[in-house]
């Protein structure tokens, strides 16, 4: 499938209700920055973020 992270866009100010859906943690997200991170190294392409996130594509 292949996953790939364009940068988080979906307009939510905190947070990010995808990450935690991510079963390896290679979508996370750091609330002292406020920003939504992505580790390929991680990834295996279950495809869960594709479910909710806009900012992940096939």
């Amino acid at each position: 499938m292949g996953v790939k992270f364009k940068g988080c866009n979906c307009g939510v100010e905190k947070g990010c209700p995808t990450a935690p859906n991510c079963p390896t943690g290679a979508l996370y997200y750091e609330p002292d920055l406020n920003k939504v991170f992505y580790d390929e190294e991680f990834c295996f392409d279950c495809g869960e973020c594709l479910k909710t996130c806009t900012a992940v594509e096939k």
